[in-house]
């Protein structure tokens, strides 16, 4: 069941018209040192995948139409409402089967070189939840270059990953808090500000050396708060000992090719085991499921976990 409404999902994403695939991407070209012939096959293989995925869709949901149908009637009869759907799952294993076959062929066109790098981002996908962990510890923080914000304690399994030990543990803990509680003092200041600009805007006449001041006042605390989590980074890091150094630097190598690592399985070159499936999704909404038919951009937002924002608050 799970697996015919993963189906659908992606099917709905072909059908909204965000399935064709982009541009390929120049990081992943970059990356696994592709050559020109190859980007074109691999595009053509994707570009007829989707092809096929569309007119897949188109026959899914009329199936789905006709079952739907019969269902709402008084007296459904049990054989209009089980064809379509033993259809429906004929076509879910035919997609299946067709996905296998669009990731071998992409397979056949890379290198041994190659093929190794395509491992090594699924090591970097399978180390993705603690690069989520890390970054909310702030630990990875400088991979994008942009400011980031503690979202909590370090998990256990970034305890156990990283071999903290449990003053370790204290410490972080208690550095994450006084940012915080910082943190937590200064939104108290910039909401009293936003009053301040509300009054100031609305007032006649404007008065806009008052206005000018209020706005430079509330930049300066989001300055001050964007100091004072990259200091909270740096407390954190000097935490990790010469041991645990190289462990940390997997994380952040691991978070420099995680972009790279999805892009690989947009496009069939990458083939996630299910256990990672589940975890792998994109801003169009749908899973993973062999192609996800979407590439939007190489960007942070495709690294960000979930609780953690590169802006924290829109500028007034």
């Amino acid at each position: 069941m799970r697996n015919t409404i993963l189906f659908a999902v992606v099917l709905s994403a072909i059908a909204a018209g965000t399935a064709s695939p982009q541009s390929f991407p120049d990081a992943l070209t970059k990356y696994l040192n592709l050559s020109d012939a190859q980007v074109k096959s691999i595009s053509q293989i994707n570009s007829e995948f989707t092809a096929y995925g569309q007119k897949q869709s188109q026959a899914y949901y009329t199936l789905q139409s006709q079952a739907s149908s019969e269902l709402a009637k008084d007296e459904p009869d049990p054989a209009a409402v089980g064809t379509p759907n033993a259809q429906m799952e004929l076509l879910r294993r035919d997609y299946a089967d067709h996905t296998a076959q669009v990731q071998s062929q992409v397979a056949a066109l890379l290198s041994p070189s190659q093929v190794l790098l395509v491992g090594g981002l699924l090591q970097a996908q399978r180390l993705q939840p603690l690069v989520a962990d890390a970054r909310c510890l702030l630990l990875t923080s400088t991979v994008t270059g942009t400011t980031t914000y503690p979202c909590g304690s370090p998990s256990l399994a970034l305890v156990n990953y990283l071999h903290l030990t449990s003053s370790q543990v204290i410490a972080i803990n208690s550095a994450v808090q006084a940012l915080t509680d910082y943190d937590a003092r200064m939104d108290l200041q910039v909401l009293e500000l936003d009053y301040q600009i509300d009054d100031l805007t609305a007032a006649t006449p404007l008065d806009p050396l008052q206005l000018g001041a209020a706005y430079i006042a509330r930049q300066r605390i989001t300055r001050d708060e964007d100091a004072q989590a990259k200091q909270l980074a740096n407390t954190v890091k000097s935490m990790i000992n010469d041991d645990q150094q190289p462990l940390l630097r997997s994380l952040v190598d691991a978070a420099a090719v995680l972009p790279v690592a999805q892009a690989a399985a947009c496009w069939n070159i990458l083939v996630l085991p299910r256990d990672l499936q589940n975890n792998f999704s994109f801003n169009a909404g749908f899973p993973y499921q062999g192609s996800c038919y979407f590439y939007a951009s190489i960007s942070d937002s495709l690294l960000r976990p979930r609780g953690i924002s590169t802006h924290r608050r829109k500028n007034p």
